[in-house]
């Protein structure tokens, strides 16, 4: 193999590696939130009954939704700023309909591991508004990357646990990427707050 092929097929090996560690997640993310009585089961899953629900769709990490079940629609506005996940989650009340503003919002945060075919975990942060609250604590989650879609999916739970906890979850989600844009002004907000800090308290090396 001579120097030229080397280059090509080390080029090659780089462009097969980095979508696994530089996917940038940053923009709108919409799907649903199933609450329900959830079991891991075989931990090959389909959604076998509840009402609102199609036939499967379900991850091998998401649990089955074994009883009966309500969903309710999700949002996230999510900034990624490296290896680091910045989130504004939007709750949906189970009647909601088209127009209707969210029943509650938080922020949220995660770490992303390198490699993004591992799971990791988002966890919320502070309430920001609305008249409705949520039970939910935490996110555990993985992609689903083909080429029709990509999503975020897995289980969620009401307090803090163990990314391979084996509680049994308080539900499932997905959410699939509708834009590479966030509209929430907050974000302006934030990322004033951060260039102030970074100005107040500049780091030398």
């Amino acid at each position: 193999m001579n120097a030229l092929q080397r280059t090509s097929l080390l080029f090659f090996c780089l462009i097969a590696f980095i979508p696994s560690i530089a996917q940038d997640l940053t923009g709108t993310w919409e799907g649903r939130l199933v609450s329900g009585s959830v079991s891991y089961g075989d931990r090959a899953p389909k959604i076998v009954t509840g009402t609102g629900q199609g036939s499967g769709g379900g991850s091998a990490q998401a649990g089955d939704i074994t009883g009966a079940s309500r969903e309710s629609r999700l949002v996230w506005e999510l900034v990624q700023v490296k290896n680091k996940l910045y989130g504004i989650v939007y709750f949906y009340s189970h009647e909601n309909r088209i127009g209707d503003a969210p029943n509650s919002w938080y922020t949220w945060e995660g770490r992303l591991p390198d490699d993004s075919t591992k799971p990791f975990t988002f966890i919320q942060g502070r309430y920001v508004d609305g008249l409705g609250e949520m039970p939910v604590y935490q996110f555990n989650v993985w992609h689903q990357n083909d080429s029709l879609h990509l999503a975020l999916k897995g289980s969620w739970f009401r307090s803090l646990e163990n990314l391979h906890t084996l509680e049994k979850p308080a539900g499932y989600f997905i959410v699939q990427k509708t834009s590479d844009m966030v509209k929430d002004p907050m974000w302006a907000r934030w990322k004033d707050a951060k260039v102030r800090e970074k100005l107040e308290h500049p780091t030398f090396y």
